[in-house]
């Protein structure tokens, strides 16, 4: 028995030393991928959990500042008083790193990836990879270019940088009336015209929408989300704040256009459609699907503004007494559409590069015919890589034939590629690829003591 339990653990440090590792999180560059010391709450108003970041600490080892909890803020409701400066604070996340991947192959676009800084090499650091060596990188309106073209992510590739702006699940005593609006939809008006729109007061029903059947309307019935704000009672466009960072880093904050939306459709009765629309501040795209049992239906994707329309079976189709899930992305001006995780269309590329108002209204759902309600509804905002630092900003940066570009999942406070002396990291200072989130924290109770334990609900791969 002594034999096998030393030689149990002689592999387990073989297999630690060799091929796996344990790497920790200390600062918050990779939230909400990956979170550094932290401290979390539950939102007062609206109930949704909030993650902080400490921010800044004026010396290692030192505590960290109150500055970040004291202007902390809900990303869901913007309920300000979160009270986090008396809560304790959490141990950033601890990951298990691939010390081998890159051994067999090459570092890949959009992969997260550990390896030491070339400007200070005494720690690791752990980035996402935007630029592969021999491109020319460059940060422009939020988004990556490689070699003067915009780096399009696909759907997966974007599920783990989206941002929450919004989350029906979790409302408000004053409810979420006022984040939607019911009217007609117009190509010359995108998503909506104030003199014509109202409150969907019978629509949204707590933290659910809701179509009642209508079989004899041949027209879709519009709700459009518009991005109002609770306490000072107005409209504005949706920018790059970023809860995590709460009071501790100030940036120009910047509009942002790229979005996307998910959520579950039940159809309880009836047979008509679906559909769904996004804007990004220059172009309107729009899906409609069918409901009920019609063979001889499509969905079609139309693309306002550029005379395209294009048509793809989805199979099977929205029926009664099923539920589905739809994710719909408008990202990077690529649009994307899923249906249960898979995705429903061949992605759609617009020209990019080009100009883009503010959007403060992106989205808009219809019904026509039937009775059906969506649950679980959230809109997100994609990465938004904001131009401070000196490479990649102002112009495009060239990287060597062994270099790479990374960035930060939190852009507004991560020290990376834009910043460094050498900005290019080099093939042989990557030291491995995270594979899972194998120890979030969090704070229990044992009687009348509190103690970090596991958070098992953010176990997770590292995507």
């Amino acid at each position: 028995m002594v034999e096998r339990a030393a030689l149990v653990l002689c592999s387990i440090l073989v297999i630690r030393s060799a091929i796996i590792e344990p790497y920790g999180v200390p600062t918050g560059s990779m939230a909400m991928t990956m979170l550094g010391n932290h401290k979390c709450c539950t939102c007062p108003r609206c109930g949704i959990p909030v993650a902080v970041g400490g921010g800044w600490r004026p010396h290692p080892g030192e505590a960290a500042t109150d500055r970040a909890y004291q202007g902390a803020w809900c990303p869901n409701c913007g309920q300000t008083d979160l009270r986090l400066s008396d809560l304790p604070e959490t141990t950033g996340d601890r990951l298990l790193v691939d010390k081998t991947s890159f051994e067999w192959r090459r570092p890949r676009r959009w992969e997260v990836a550990v390896f030491r800084n070339p400007s200070d090499s005494s720690k690791p650091y752990v980035k996402r990879i935007v630029g592969l060596p021999g491109e020319r990188i460059q940060i422009r309106d939020g988004d990556v270019y490689v070699n003067e073209e915009i780096s399009r992510k696909t759907l997966s590739e974007s599920r783990p940088l989206r941002v929450l702006v919004f989350d029906q699940s979790f409302e408000p005593p004053q409810t979420w009336r006022d984040r939607w609006l019911e009217g007609p939809l117009s190509a010359s008006t995108p998503l909506g015209d104030d003199r014509s729109a109202f409150p969907a007061a019978d629509i949204v029903q707590g933290p659910i929408l809701h179509w009642p059947e209508s079989p004899r309307s041949r027209d879709f019935r519009w709700v459009t989300y518009r991005h109002w704000l609770l306490d000072e009672q107005r409209e504005e466009f949706i920018r790059d704040w970023f809860a995590y960072n709460g009071g501790a880093v100030r940036h120009e904050l910047s509009e942002v256009h790229d979005f996307s939306v998910e959520f579950d459709v039940s159809v309880e009765s009836g047979v008509g459609g679906l559909a769904f629309s996004m804007y990004d501040g220059r172009s309107i795209v729009h899906v409609e699907v069918p409901i009920g049992d019609n063979p001889n239906q499509n969905s079609s994707i139309r693309v306002h503004g550029t005379g395209e329309a294009r048509a793809f079976a989805i199979e099977p189709g929205l029926t009664p007494g099923r539920t589905r899930r739809i994710e719909f992305a408008f990202v990077d001006r690529r649009v994307s559409l899923a249906l249960d995780g898979q995705e429903a269309i061949e992605p759609i590329d617009l020209p990019a590069g080009v100009f883009r108002r503010g959007v403060s209204r992106p989205f808009a759902i219809g019904v026509q015919g039937a009775a059906v309600t969506i649950r679980n509804f959230r809109l997100y905002r994609d990465v938004y890589y904001t131009n401070s630092g000196r490479n990649g900003v102002h112009a495009a940066w060239p990287l060597g034939r062994d270099e790479y570009f990374v960035l930060g999942d939190n852009s507004a406070n991560s020290e990376d590629s834009r910043h460094w002396l050498k900005p290019g990291v080099p093939l042989d200072l990557f030291l491995g690829r995270p594979l899972l989130l194998h120890q979030p924290s969090r704070w229990s109770r044992l009687g009348s003591w509190r103690l970090q334990s596991l958070d098992w609900q953010r176990i997770r791969w590292v995507r």
